[in-house]
């Protein structure tokens, strides 16, 4: 992590003066195996790649290629041809063939669009853009397979009634403390629950789901 800081080539910010830089800047963030590094550019991010597989190879550790991945936004691109072009064809080609070289192991990073393909960080699903459609999506994908598996379990009704609210709360566990998801999508996570419970309890779709709740 000192090594990734030392050098300057994290994320810069822009609200910052140059001469604040070098102490300020995000180069990388880690928790347990988890680790992000950050870059104002593709050239430096491949220099912090560089140093990260100079560490494991020296420490006997691995990097699992397979997980690692590699985004961005080309703001600069957005100031001097306007913020609807940042995510344009045109910018994210440039964008993927910069980002392309970034390499572990001899091996180049697979690329992920910034608005549209989320990385799944610390069980959150994050983009370059903050859009968190992706993510919720992946709730209410997980929230309906694991429903569906509580209703093929051999539990008895009242065993099913009683694990419902903990098996759909743990698919908005990673969101709800961040503040990621808005009313309207905790209401289609209860709609989704108040399915599951219709059919635990053998109840007709059209029974109001104020009787249920």
């Amino acid at each position: 992590m000192r090594w990734l800081q030392s050098g300057g080539r994290g994320y810069k910010y822009g609200c910052l003066s140059k001469s604040l830089h070098v102490d300020h800047t995000t180069s990388a963030s880690a928790y347990a195996d988890d680790m992000l590094a950050a870059a104002l550019s593709a050239t430096d991010l491949a220099r912090q790649a560089e140093k990260i597989e100079a560490f494991v190879n020296w420490s006997g550790m691995a990097v699992n290629v397979k997980k690692c991945a590699v985004t961005g936004m080309l703001w600069g691109q957005a100031r001097r041809n306007g913020c609807d072009k940042v995510l344009s064809s045109k910018t994210m080609k440039m964008l993927q063939q910069r980002l392309e070289t970034v390499k572990i192991y001899n091996t180049f990073i697979a690329f992920l669009h910034p608005h549209t393909e989320p990385y799944r960080y610390l069980g959150v699903d994050i983009t370059s853009t903050f859009n968190w459609a992706p993510h919720l999506d992946t709730v209410l994908k997980e929230a309906r397979q694991k429903g569906e598996r509580l209703l093929m379990s051999p539990l008895s009704i009242k065993q099913k009634a009683q694990a419902l609210d903990t098996v759909i709360g743990s698919c908005m566990a990673s969101s709800m403390p961040l503040g990621l998801m808005t009313l309207s999508d905790v209401s289609k996570c209860d709609a989704i629950k108040l399915n599951i419970c219709k059919r635990i309890s053998k109840l007709p779709r059209s029974t109001p789901a104020a009787m249920i709740q």
